[in-house]
Parts: structure tokens; C-alpha cells; sequence
């Protein structure tokens, strides 16, 4: 079941969270600069996210295991878009 065009409620709500963070933001800018414009893969865009929200995003309620279910490669791919 799709929601508001992401795979899940997890993959939206990360991706939420993600593009409204400016630390998030400056991280991926700083990753694809000094990596000469690489893209970010899904597990780098995973590894982002739970530096800045290892207790799951503030909607998660402190329940990080609901990460479970977010679309790492839609992530990665909005990450790259950025």
C-alpha cells in the first residue's frame, strides 16, 4: 500500500523528516562534493538518517524498529535529487 507517493508510511515520514533537516541536507551535500558528485547509495542514505535520528524520526515516537519497512533505494534516490 502506497502513501502520498512514497512505498509507506516509514518511507514518506523518512523522507519528511529528511528534507526538511538542514543537517541532513549539508551531510549529503558534503558527502556528493568531497566524493567528486557521486551519488548516495541506499545504505550511506540509511546510515545518514539514523546518525541524525537513531531513535527514529520525532513522528516514530522513540520506536526505532519501524525503520523496518523504509524504501532505502526511494530514499537514496530522493537524497539524490537534492
Amino acid at each position: 500500500m502506497s502513501y502520498s507517493g512514497w512505498k509507506n508510511w516509514q518511507t514518506w515520514n523518512v523522507a519528511l523528516w529528511a528534507g526538511n533537516n538542514e543537517s541532513v541536507y549539508r551531510d549529503i551535500s558534503y558527502i556528493v562534493s568531497k566524493f567528486g558528485g557521486r551519488t548516495i547509495s541506499a545504505k550511506r542514505a540509511k546510515e545518514i538518517i539514523l546518525f541524525h535520528y537513531p531513535d527514529g524520526t520525532p513522528d516514530m515516537d522513540g520506536t526505532p524498529r519501524r525503520y523496518r519497512g523504509v524504501d532505502w533505494s526511494a530514499i537514496s534516490r530522493a537524497f539524490n535529487e537534492f
